[in-house]
């Protein structure tokens, strides 16, 4: 008993290591927790050359990735994640970052720099060019445009244009990016503008073209486009620098694209998601109170039940909790409301294995076992049960985190994790604490114990005598008729009525989530950092923005250099000659001589402002915010008067929130479907999402490829562990597993049918990881009672059916069955009620909800009543091959009359030697010959 102290000993201080991880390591909270961002790009090799597909290779996804991760620095996001899907998708999530448009202005461009001379512009060097340069303002922007000036009627040629394309490629290349080694920002503190360095092979191209081409017109180009075109006013100009009025911040995001690098490949949107820390900050509360409540349900279930040993399992469940939340700190684990979710689930789930022992415990102790002794048998029988039904729950978890992203990734960690702690603390912990009562003197009392409690059977005067209380196996025929009623149902509101509606995962376009406006005392913004190194801080008349970020010259005329000793390289050129003054906020090119001694260095620039560290305003509660006045039908005729067809509306959270998805939106039409709803109120934005028809057609395809293979890996699991005859023989157990599962798969999608009908809730990825849930829940329940089958089939009594050992097994376990049911079902009303804190996990919650009963009734009622049908059948079977084989005629010898012969005459002729056939002589059997059933 000394041993079991050690362990005790032991217990303790993990206990204590895990505290103290708990209360040193930061929680990593999800972009739904706290706001942010979720983007999936995807490169698009298909656009690549012939030359430069055959070229490309699985190392020029780490570059695109490490080129992003640097340009993600710029936007000061704290602890972002960027990782590669599949083979061209990279999945980046920014916490904290709520602008997805300025995001995407970063990361989505390919930041291709390029310097061109255009040959063929005419300029008093070149009075002959074809073409004229004009620049015009466009919405606020700089345009390049090109006259054709031996066109009849000076066409013309504007961006887009295949002409102007022409013009560009026809243009030569004097260098690009590629030579391209820093770039830094200079005047900062009155003019900013970037200065280029390049590698001595492109500084020499550089500054041979602008002895070359003085005088003449150098296009800057960035990504295709041109940004500027100035004329090249000095020779030999080594360090070219690209001014305009910039502010602080443009100059610097500018120079961070250029550092980071061109990515050699362009990148397509394939969805994103964003959340406002606004519904993050009340669902973290709201959940984690919910797994509170959940866990405090359990704890006092487990002690009402199972009395002393119910009392250990509560403070082993509370190891759990406590080992489990110390690893995911500890891992890194980033704690998305999904992946809370299937931490809370996994309290409900880690009770089962402890309720298996404490039933075997029971049953040991009726039989006059002492409490060493019936421990170690309850511990011992149980382990196959415990260990089959966590390992089959781990493998959904492998395959929910291979086929699923991101929120769903983030639920199968924290349920496999959970598993795998609740195996540990039930294995190791518990039994600790029981062997304990051992070494300390308890003895087994019914007080203590509770052995009279067994739902499944009955205890007579006498513990050890415990005779069956239901007969599940003879009424097998209503069991089925009750199934096949409830998914007759479902498929009538699913096929026939169309009550399963997809939701943005599996029909794509764009989703959003708005309340409405309420007025929120936000916190005041950070202090602008100072845009002069030596800390003097010029204001505009505005007092909002420092004066480098505005135009150095509103009347429009040429600045000078700061220095004074620099002449500007290049300044762009009008039509006319004369030297126009660059707009605001728009990067012209100036090539300038090497210059700037007294600027900063890169180190004393200041870094711009990070969007991602504001403080977020403080949150108001969904259900203190008005009610949107409005119905379903009003919404979506604004909708459809805004110009959208294909769209959808549900209100939640009491008409608080309204959620409108519509099928043919991108991600710029977030202000125009706002604006259609003006009608409503001022509604503002608090979840957005949007998903490309690809991505679409990829969910629904990995979707039913999951659902498939699950089925698939526990039919094999199953006939792995439970081939007790050898062979093939464990694929009855597989198979009717398997149709019990899609028994549930069936019952649980016309529930989501029958919701979608009726309230109109939609289904997404969440609702495909409560199907693959409940696959591994339900499988867990029937692994038990095949456990037990397999137990009471290698004990049974000469003449003993087959229907007889699996009601008998029924009956045994139905109080793990139904207490396990509980468990979770306690966790699951506690989430319904208290963490619903979003309509994808109210839905989730709900379905689940639905699972867990069809999971606990197929495991009773389905899945074993199969077997014992398929046994019947096959004996039926047997039996009329027999009766075949007697009732057929054997030929008789030529001549003979048969037509007055009787049947049993024609079964049984007599035989003869020419006639009869030979018996087969089969040696003595030797050994145990194995039973069949």
């Amino acid at each position: 008993m000394s041993r079991n102290f050690i362990y005790l000993g032991v217990v303790v201080l993990l206990a204590a290591l895990a505290g103290y991880l708990f209360m040193t390591k930061p929680a990593r909270r999800g972009l739904d927790v706290q706001g942010g961002l979720r983007l999936t790009l995807r490169a698009e090799i298909e656009k690549l050359s012939p030359e430069e597909r055959k070229l490309w290779s699985p190392e020029r996804m780490r570059t695109i990735i490490d080129i992003l991760d640097r340009r993600i620095d710029s936007l000061g996001v704290i602890e972002p994640t960027i990782y590669q899907k599949g083979e061209t998708e990279i999945v980046i999530e920014l916490p904290g970052f709520t602008d997805e448009r300025d995001a995407l202005d970063l990361l989505q461009t390919t930041a291709r720099l390029e310097f061109r001379y255009l040959k063929d512009v005419r300029t008093r060097k070149q009075p002959l060019g074809r073409y004229e340069l004009i620049v015009e303002q466009v919405g606020g922007e700089d345009v390049v445009k090109f006259r054709d000036l031996t066109s009849a009627d000076a066409k013309l040629i504007e961006p887009g244009m295949p002409e102007y394309q022409k013009i560009i490629q026809s243009s030569p290349l004097i260098v690009t990016g590629d030579d391209l080694e820093r770039a830094e920002v200079v005047d900062q503190s009155f003019d900013p503008k970037v200065r280029l360095f390049f590698n001595s092979e492109g500084t020499e191209k550089f500054a041979r073209a602008t002895s070359l081409y003085l005088r003449e017109h150098i296009a800057i180009l960035l990504d295709n486009k041109i940004i500027s075109a100035p004329e090249v006013q000095a020779a030999n100009i080594r360090d070219p620098v690209i001014e305009g009025r910039f502010t602080l911040k443009q100059a610097a995001r500018l120079r961070d694209l250029l550092n980071a690098g061109a990515l050699p490949v362009s990148l397509s949107v394939e969805s994103i998601n964003r959340v406002e820390a606004i519904l993050g900050a009340q669902a973290w509360d709201r959940i984690i109170q919910a797994g509170i409540i959940g866990f405090a349900l359990v704890a006092v279930f487990m002690v009402f039940y199972y009395l002393l040993p119910g009392f250990l399992s509560a403070l082993a469940l509370g190891l759990y909790v406590l080992f489990a939340l110390a690893t995911f700190k500890a891992a890194g684990v980033t704690f998305s409301l999904p992946a809370i979710a299937g931490f809370i689930l996994s309290i409900g789930m880690a009770i089962d294995a402890n309720i298996l022992i404490f039933e075997r415990l029971k049953e040991e102790l009726r039989l006059g076992k002492t409490l060493l002794a019936a421990l170690d048998a309850a511990f011992k029988r149980a382990f196959p049960a415990i260990f089959d039904s966590n390992l089959s729950t781990i493998i959904i978890c492998l395959i929910l985190y291979y086929f699923g992203t991101g929120p769903v990734q983030g639920f199968a960690t924290t349920l496999g994790i959970g598993v795998t702690m609740s195996f540990f603390t039930a294995i190791f912990c518990t039994r600790t604490m029981l062997y304990t009562l051992v070494g300390v003197g308890v003895h087994p009392s019914e007080r203590l114990f509770g052995l009279r409690r067994q739902l499944g059977q009955e205890v007579g005067e006498q513990l050890g005598a415990a005779k069956d209380r239901f007969d599940f196996v003879n009424k097998r025929g209503l069991y089925y008729a009750i199934s096949g009623a409830a998914i007759l149902i479902g498929l009538v509101f699913w096929v026939g009525l169309g009550g399963l509606k997809p939701g943005i995962d599996f029909a794509g376009g764009s989703e959003l989530v708005l309340q409405k406006r309420v007025p929120r005392a936000s916190s005041p913004a950070p202090a602008t950092p100072p845009a002069n190194p030596q800390g003097n801080q010029a204001t505009n008349p505005q007092g909002n923005q420092p004066a480098a970020a505005q135009p150095a010259n509103p009347q429009g005329d040429q600045t000078a250099n700061p220095q004074g000793n620099q002449p500007a390289a290049a300044q762009p050129a009008n039509p006319q000659g004369n030297q126009p003054a660059a707009e605001p906020n728009r990067p012209t090119a100036a090539a300038q001589p090497n210059a700037g001694q007294n600027n900063p260095s890169p180190a004393e620039l200041p870094k711009p402002p990070a969007q991602a560290q504001r403080p977020a305003a403080p949150a108001v509660p969904v259900s203190a915010l008005p009610p949107i006045e409005a119905n379903l039908a009003q919404v979506l005729g604004l909708l459809r008067g805004a110009g959208f067809e294909k769209v959808g509306a549900l209100f939640a959270e009491g008409n608080r929130q309204l959620i409108v998805h519509v099928a043919d939106a991108n991600i710029d039409s977030q202000k125009k479907i706002v604006d259609a709803l003006k009608p409503l109120g001022e509604l503002e934005v608090v979840s957005f999402a949007s998903v490309s028809p690809r991505v679409r057609a990829e969910t629904v395809q990995r979707a039913i490829t999951a659902v498939l293979v699950a089925l698939v890996a526990i039919l094999l699991y199953i006939a792995l562990r439970f081939s007790i005859e050898g062979g093939w023989s464990g694929f009855k157990f597989g198979i009717a597993a398997t149709i019990a599962l899609a028994h549930d798969v069936l019952v649980m999608v016309g529930g989501a049918a029958i919701l979608g009908y009726l309230l109109g809730w939609e289904i997404n990825a969440l609702f495909i990881t409560a199907l693959l849930t409940l696959v591994g829940f339900s499988i867990n329940d029937t692994i038990v009672v095949y456990d037990r089958v397999r137990e009471n089939l290698r004990q049974r009594a000469r003449g003993e059916t087959f229907a007889t050992i699996v009601n008998r097994s029924l009956n045994q376990t139905l109080a793990r069955s139904i207490n396990t049911s509980l468990t979770l079902l306690l966790v699951l009303i506690a989430l319904v009620i208290w963490g619903a804190v979003t309509q994808d996990l109210r839905f989730f919650y709900v379905a689940m909800l639905i699972g867990v009963v069809a999971g606990t009734y197929s495991s009773i009622f389905v899945a074993s009543q199969i077997m014992v049908s398929w046994q019947d059948a096959r004996e039926k079977l047997h039996q009329r091959q027999v009766e075949a084989a007697r009732a057929t005629a054997i030929p008789t010898k030529s001549g003979q009359p048969t037509s007055s012969a009787t049947p049993t005459e024609s079964a049984t002729p007599p035989a003869t030697a020419s006639s009869a056939p030979r018996k087969k002589h089969h040696a003595p059997h030797v050994g145990k010959r194995k039973r069949r059933y």
